[in-house]
């Protein structure tokens, strides 16, 4: 991480939250003016979890299972609409592993500050020490039940009252903002169709409980590894939206300007470069002055942590810092897949008003993520000084070491 200083404050504010983007102005059409928060869609038939062109049986985390507010056994069981995990290795110094993990059910709306501005919904995070992992790109919490460590000693098999919050909010009044528990307890087993968790809790008086059945992959989000939690080759082909904005001269050395182009499926949203399914980030570092990505094949690699310089016509390979992200990325929350991209190449063609774009890229374990797209290409202005926490845009969770009250 030697080279990391000489990105610009605003490269960082550009690079590693998703992005602060709005449509450009095209004459004779409307600008956007829609609301950016993320109303988080419930799985269920017309928004599936799972990836079609997984096979079930390769992996048990392809599958999430059944909605677990139809379980029978806990009909008080509050609904969960996604879980999100990230692993941060010794974060304590303790020997133990650090795993903050999250359940995330309907919209909590977010300001540029990463301050409640509304919605309906609730977040639930925990702070729990695990085993220290020999492999901290492919981590899942053990089976058991952690319970809850008040005096702060950080010991193995429990969670942090001090570092775990909820939040719940309903049509816009804030009924708990980052709210200390009182006593409960994280229970963890293997189930068909990934993990079963059970999370419950008081807050003062006020008792809840919280289920979730599905995948419950861990984040790499620790200082080592190759950022990659997949263990198979990717075929992405649901990609039906995209857009393209330029972040400028990341480096400072006024040798390129970066380019993002961003794919998505239907859940995608553009405005926030973020969604529960399939999506793909691809960073393309271009001469000054161009005025969008040219037709052509892209397949140099820079890593930023290594150059001293920019070169333009490069891909820029993904990093990850406590789950905010910087080069070329694939992702699908729903199946708690995350990847940074290091290799590979890139094909952009243009008819028109249509983009042909596609490629097979590399995580830093070999395994390939192919994808393709076809279609209209959005363009967006980045607004500097406007960045909107990826934290904010995903609940509050994206990354709650920083943003812990």
């Amino acid at each position: 991480m030697k080279n990391l200083f000489k990105l610009s404050v605003a490269a960082l504010c550009a690079l590693f939250v998703f992005s602060a983007c709005e449509p450009e102005d095209v004459p004779g059409d409307e600008p956007n003016t829609d609301d950016p928060s993320i109303e988080v869609p419930t799985p269920g038939p017309d928004n599936p979890t799972d990836d079609p062109t997984d096979d079930p049986t390769d992996d048990p985390t392809d599958n999430p299972g059944d909605d677990p507010t139809d379980d029978p056994a806990n009909p008080d069981a509050l609904s969960v609409d996604y879980f999100q995990g990230f692993y941060y290795g010794d974060y304590y110094e303790m020997e133990n592993g650090n795993a903050g993990i999250s359940f995330v059910s309907g919209a909590v709306e977010y300001d540029e500050w990463g301050d409640i501005a509304g919605g309906t919904g609730s977040v639930v995070y925990f702070d729990l020490q695990i085993p220290l992992a020999e492999d901290p790109d492919h981590v899942v919490v053990p089976a058991g039940t952690y319970t809850m460590d008040a005096a702060g000693e950080y010991a193995l098999g429990t969670w942090s009252a001090e570092d775990s919050y909820f939040t719940n909010v309903v049509d816009g009044d804030v009924l708990h903002e980052f709210s200390t528990f009182t006593s409960g307890t994280v229970t963890v087993s293997e189930v068909d169709g990934g993990y079963k968790y059970v999370v419950e809790f008081m807050i003062g008086e006020e008792e809840y409980v919280y289920e979730y059945v599905g995948p419950a992959l861990l984040i790499n989000s620790s200082e080592e590894g190759e950022f990659s939690n997949l263990s198979s080759d990717m075929d992405v082909n649901d990609l039906t939206k995209a857009s393209m904005f330029c972040v400028g001269d990341i480096m400072g050395d006024e040798l390129t300007e970066s380019w993002v182009i961003s794919l998505g499926d239907d859940q995608y949203d553009l405005l926030t470069d973020w969604g529960l399914g399939n999506s793909m980030l691809i960073y393309i570092n271009l001469e000054p002055g161009m005025d969008g990505v040219p037709a052509g094949t892209y397949d140099r690699f820079l890593d930023v942590m290594e150059i001293d310089e920019m070169e333009p016509n490069t891909l820029l390979g993904g990093i990850s810092m406590y789950g905010m992200y910087l080069g070329c990325f694939y992702t699908n929350p729903s199946l708690t897949y995350e990847a940074a991209l290091k290799s590979g190449s890139v094909t952009v063609g243009i008819d028109g008003d249509i983009y042909s774009i596609s490629g097979t890229l590399y995580d830093g374990h070999g395994n390939a993520v192919s994808f393709e797209y076809e279609g209209e290409v959005e363009r967006m202005t980045y607004e500097e000084y406007a960045v909107k926490s990826s934290s904010g845009v995903k609940g509050g969770v994206k990354n709650p070491k920083q943003f812990k009250k």
